[in-house]
């Protein structure tokens, strides 16, 4: 039909045999559930966890209440480097590792902390249908230092300003990105309008005026960001 031309999708056999034998077994896949938020790690997330240089893994940025990993004692920025002492080479590699064992499964996994190896063993749940995920300021605040270009409004003033299918997907908590200039190095570090800011170096945020409070003087800082539902880091520096 000329609808494919140069177009090509390719499965892993070992993947096509798991999801056959699922089908086969409980007539639908049976995919598991670790529970976290991941990304891939970069050389700037590597200098800030202490980590070793060419170091891989799937880089924690979020972990969900009552999970498999919660259970573990899993956390944000924690670096997950093996499962089932197999090197994990990044968070797509996690992602379909954790998938193809399916649920029920217990696992081992290890995982650096501060540069410290720990380990564990959990058994992944099967996927859910809906996987992860102060006073307010009456308008947005325009921003300087690490956060120069960028405008933040709280969660309720931008709640009240939209409708009421959009408002009930916001935030309760944090600081909403509403603007981000493009030439501004957050935009350049990744942070996008429609962030929601939740934590400044470790440090929870439930407000514009937190968010600021915590953002030092030095010339680095590590956001943690909820983007579509999910968990991410973003890294300011200079």
């Amino acid at each position: 039909s000329g609808g494919n031309d140069g177009v090509g999708f390719a499965v892993p056999s070992n993947l096509a045999q798991r999801v056959m034998e699922q089908l086969v077994e409980h007539g639908s896949v049976q995919r598991g559930f670790l529970g976290v938020g991941i990304q891939d790690l970069d050389p700037a997330f590597a200098d800030r966890f202490g980590l070793p240089p060419g170091q891989a893994g799937a880089l924690i940025n979020g972990v969900g209440d009552g999970t498999p990993a919660a259970t573990l004692g899993l956390q944000p920025g924690d670096l997950i480097t093996e499962v089932d002492g197999v090197p994990v080479a990044s968070s797509n590699t996690l992602r379909n590792t954790v998938a193809l064992k399916g649920a029920g499964t217990g696992v081992k996994l290890t995982w650096l902390r501060n540069g410290r190896a720990r380990r564990g063993e959990i058994v992944l749940a099967p996927l859910p249908t809906d996987e992860l995920e102060g006073p307010a300021d009456p308008s947005p605040v325009s921003t300087q230092g690490l956060l120069e270009g960028v405008r933040l409004q709280d969660p309720e003033s931008v709640r009240r300003a939209v409708p009421g299918g959009v408002a009930a997907t916001l935030p309760d908590k944090g600081a909403i990105v509403v603007e981000v200039s493009p030439d501004a190095p957050a935009a350049r570090a990744g942070l996008r309008p429609g962030d929601t800011i939740v934590e400044v170096d470790g440090r929870a945020v439930g407000s514009v005026r937190q968010a600021l409070d915590a953002l030092p003087d030095q010339e680095r800082a590590m956001l943690l960001v909820e983007r579509d539902g999910r968990r991410r880091f973003v890294f300011l520096g200079r």
